[in-house]
């Protein structure tokens, strides 16, 4: 509705409002949300609950748009302001919830100023820009490094730590692989077909690389060619600059550990779902008004039959990584989540084929020598499943599970020192590992430190009043 909304709006402004074209703006606006609602890509944000967000965002960042467009577009002339203030007001509140939803918002202010460029400014060479409007949506954009710093618990010194080279990626082989990734993300656009929650995707380490060079080269052909139809047909080159924008948070030079989802193309999404109709309609011309509509129809009907089909490999996790495991046999993370979708069915043999075969294609991959090891703990084999949890405390020392899991072996096995080793290194991590705190209050009472132990258990009962085993346990010693 809101892809409708700023279609509609588009087609008001001084710019688009006395062209031919808006004579069916109606059409165009009804065929861009069917596209925007009805494509496949889609799937992944739409279906991906915890992709909720991307999908959040982007209803306040279009939502800020067209409030503001129609602020400017129903101008209060009873105040000393030309614009209309409610609609204003509106467009800075849904600008700065956006913010609070996803990173991504963190563009809508050059996205503003690029449509005030596109379809505001009247006087062609001359750029007459409202700023005392734009400046606030500017001064907002700081919202999102306070929101990470928030969460991350992080103080603003540190937020340069978000820019700067991780330990898998850096900085310039993310930019040149995202040459690469945004003519995927076109290709998905134009044809999705071989859709897939997790690509492989190997890195560019340099533009010379004949992939990256021509992506290079395509992509900068795209840009000059939108560029060059500013005047010409400013739709068709806003809807371009739209899908660059709105890509640019995530496929820039800033690391992220996933190169490429098909989640990211939620909101660069409207701007294929603006320039398909608008391009057929210069192609069929107004005296075929019937196929472009005929032609439109067949589309968004054949996107919905995709899209359908595409739900059902996301019916339940075998499924999903099943397909996974098909698309993308070089990555490690299908064959580990596969196996998960087996341990938990109870087919316990699958999950370590599973296990050892992404092992085999990433060593140091820690979770999974650490769920492999809960397996071989289940089946009654400790002296495997203490190997595979060395092994994933050597690749990631700081996971707690890991060392309650260790811990309780050697406490199984009589190893009270090591248990406690274990149990106090969970605690310092994690505080509030209840089962940490009841299981080194069982070693405790073992060795006979019951001062200990009730300590334990009356911290358990801090964090939990509730936990009925804290009680039990502290009973027995109580009667000890």
């Amino acid at each position: 509705l809101i892809v409708y909304g700023l279609v509609l709006l588009t087609f008001s402004t001084p710019v688009m409002n006395d062209k031919k074209i808006a004579r069916h703006r109606h059409i165009l606006a009804l065929f861009s949300s069917l596209l925007f609602i009805s494509h496949p890509v889609q799937t992944e944000a739409v279906t991906y609950i915890i992709q909720r967000g991307t999908s959040l965002a982007a209803f306040f960042y279009i939502s800020a748009l067209c409030l503001y467009v129609k602020s400017r577009l129903s101008r209060d002339w009873d105040s000393k302001l030309y614009i209309n203030k409610r609609y204003y007001l509106l467009s800075l509140i849904a600008a700065v919830l956006g913010m609070f939803s996803k990173q991504i918002v963190i563009t809508l202010p050059f996205m503003i100023i690029l449509y005030e460029f596109y379809f505001f400014s009247e006087n062609k060479g001359k750029i007459n820009l409202p700023w005392k409007y734009i400046i606030p949506f500017l001064v907002i954009i700081l919202i999102v490094p306070f929101n990470v710093a928030l969460s991350k618990g992080a103080n603003i010194w540190q937020i340069s730590e978000l820019t700067r080279e991780n330990d898998i990626i850096s900085r310039g082989a993310y930019l040149l692989t995202q040459f690469r990734v945004i003519v995927t993300y076109l290709r998905l656009l134009f044809v999705p077909l071989n859709q897939n929650l997790d690509y492989y995707y190997p890195l560019s380490n340099t533009l010379w690389h004949w992939p990256t060079l021509i992506s290079f080269l395509f992509l900068i052909i795209i840009f000059i060619s939108a560029v060059i139809l500013f005047r010409r047909s400013p739709l068709i080159s806003f809807a371009v600059l739209w899908f660059f924008l709105t890509l640019s948070v995530e496929s820039s030079f800033i690391p992220i550990s996933d190169v490429i989802y098909e989640h990211r193309l939620y909101l660069p999404l409207v701007s294929y779902s603006i320039f398909i109709p608008v391009i057929m309609y210069y192609i069929f011309k107004s005296k075929k008004i019937k196929t472009w509509i005929i032609v439109l129809s067949m589309l968004v009907g054949l996107y919905s039959i995709l899209t359908y089909t595409r739900n059902f490999v996301w019916k339940d996790e075998f499924s999903l990584w099943n397909d996974v495991v098909n698309k993308s046999p070089r990555k490690a993370r299908g064959y580990h989540n596969r196996g998960l979708a087996y341990a938990a069915r109870g087919e316990n043999d699958k999950a370590l084929l599973d296990y050892d075969q992404a092992l085999k294609i990433t060593p140091d991959f820690a979770e999974v020598y650490h769920n492999r090891a809960l397996i071989y703990e289940k089946q009654g084999d400790p002296d495997k499943a203490l190997i595979g949890y060395d092994k994933a405390l050597e690749f990631n020392p700081s996971r707690a599970e890991t060392y309650y899991h260790r811990g309780n072996i050697f406490r199984e096995s009589g190893e009270y020192i090591k248990a406690l080793s274990d149990y106090t290194r969970v605690l310092e991590i994690d505080p509030d590992f209840l089962d940490a705190c009841v299981n080194r209050g069982i070693v405790y009472r073992k060795i006979k430190e019951y001062d200990k132990a009730i300590a334990d258990y009356n911290r358990a009962l801090k964090i939990n009043p509730d936990f009925a085993k804290a009680y039990n346990n502290r009973g027995l010693i109580y009667a000890d």
